[in-house]
C-alpha cells in the first residue's frame, strides 16, 4: 500500500496540471501563443476582467496581510488591477509580467497617477533574477503556466524577508454550482489544492483561507445558457454525442435547479453564482 509520505507531489503536479500530456498545444505550452493572447486582451482587461468588479473582499484581505509601507514584488501584475490598489499603501512595488502589452497598459495607469514608486519588468518568474530581496511577494492568478512549481516556490521564499501571498481564484465553470446541484461532472483546476501540500512538504507551513462572494453573468436567451452548459460538458468528455445525451437527460433538472440563481431583468437572463478565491500565504 502506498504511504502518503511516499507520494511525489512534484510528479502529481506534473500529472494534474497536464505537463505530462502527450499532446502539448496552446498558450500554456508556447510563449508565442501566450503573448498573442494577452496582446489582444490587454486593452480591455482592466474593465472586463477585474476581480474588484465582483468583490472588494480580495483587495481588503490583501491589504490586511501586507500592511503599510512595504516593498512588494508582484508576480504577474498584468494591467495592475491590484498593483494600483497596493500602491496606495506600499513603499515600492516591482511588477513582473510575461506580457509587454499588459505592462504597457499598466504603465499608462502609473503615469496617469504620477506614481514614482512602481517599476515594471518584462519577464517570466522562472527566468527573472532578483537583484535584491523584498518584504513580500504577491501573486494574483498568475502561476498557471509554471511547470516546475516547487522550484518557483523556493525562489519566492528565498526572495522575501517577510512572506508570500498567493491569491488563486478557483478556476471552474461559471455554472459550477448548478452542475454540483445536478450531480454532473465538470472540469476544475486543482492547483489551489496542490500548492499548499507542496509547501507543507517543503517545511513551509502556509495557511489557506477562502474568500466567498458572488458573480453575475447576463445572457440574452435561455439558448445562450444551454450553449454554455454544453460547452462545459464538452470539456469533460471528448465525445460530443455523449454531451448532448447527458444534457438531454438532465435538461429538466438543470432548468429546475437554475431557477434559484436566475432573475429576468429587462428581458435579460441574469444569473448570480457563488465564487471562491483561495489565499495561500506564509510569513517568515
Amino acid at each position: 500500500m502506498l504511504n502518503y509520505k511516499e507520494i511525489d507531489f512534484d510528479e502529481v503536479w506534473f500529472e494534474t496540471m497536464g505537463w505530462n500530456s502527450f499532446c502539448q498545444e496552446g498558450r500554456k505550452f508556447f510563449d508565442e501563443y501566450e503573448a498573442d493572447f494577452w496582446k489582444k486582451l490587454a486593452p480591455r482587461y482592466t474593465t472586463e476582467y477585474n476581480l474588484n468588479n465582483d468583490t472588494h473582499k480580495i483587495a481588503q484581505k490583501l491589504a490586511e496581510l501586507l500592511g503599510e509601507n512595504q516593498n512588494i514584488l508582484e508576480i504577474g501584475c498584468g494591467t495592475g488591477n491590484f498593483t494600483m490598489l497596493m500602491a496606495e499603501y506600499s513603499k515600492h512595488i516591482l511588477g513582473v509580467d510575461f506580457s509587454q502589452d499588459m505592462l504597457n497598459e499598466l504603465n499608462k495607469r502609473v503615469i496617469s497617477k504620477k506614481y514614482q514608486h512602481i517599476d515594471l519588468v518584462q519577464s517570466k518568474w522562472e527566468d527573472y533574477l532578483p537583484e535584491s530581496k523584498f518584504d513580500y511577494i504577491v501573486s494574483v492568478n498568475s502561476l498557471y503556466r509554471i511547470r516546475y512549481m516547487k522550484e518557483a516556490l523556493v525562489k519566492m521564499h528565498e526572495t522575501t524577508t517577510k512572506g508570500v501571498v498567493l491569491v488563486r481564484t478557483i478556476q471552474e465553470p461559471f455554472l459550477a454550482k448548478l452542475y454540483e446541484d445536478c450531480n454532473l461532472q465538470y472540469n476544475k483546476c486543482l492547483d489551489y489544492e496542490l500548492i499548499p501540500i507542496i509547501l507543507w512538504r517543503m517545511g513551509i507551513l502556509a495557511q489557506v483561507e477562502f474568500i466567498h462572494y458572488t458573480r453575475q453573468k447576463t445572457y440574452n436567451s435561455l439558448a445562450e445558457i444551454e450553449q454554455d452548459i454544453l460547452k462545459d460538458l464538452s470539456s469533460t468528455n471528448k465525445y460530443h454525442y455523449d454531451n448532448d445525451f447527458i444534457f438531454r437527460i438532465n435538461k429538466d433538472k438543470l432548468q429546475q435547479k437554475l431557477q434559484k440563481y436566475l432573475k429576468i431583468i429587462d428581458d435579460k437572463y441574469v444569473i448570480t453564482m457563488p465564487r471562491v478565491t483561495a489565499f495561500i500565504y506564509w510569513k517568515k
